[in-house]
């Protein structure tokens, strides 16, 4: 599990299934950081990512 958002180090040859978990950070702690941000959760706290 991966909490807010996907880490580079996580792999598909390094790690096994990758589950991205919400954590509650607010939109603008994104915003302030510089960093374009569109929630991909919806109404779920967390969500299995597949690596292309």
């Amino acid at each position: 599990m991966t909490l807010a958002l996907p880490k580079t180090g996580l792999r598909p040859d390094n790690c096994g299934q990758l589950v991205l978990a919400d954590i509650g950070i607010p939109a603008g702690t994104f915003r302030r950081a510089g960093l374009a941000y569109i929630s991909p959760f919806g109404d779920r706290f967390r969500i299995a990512l597949t690596i292309a």
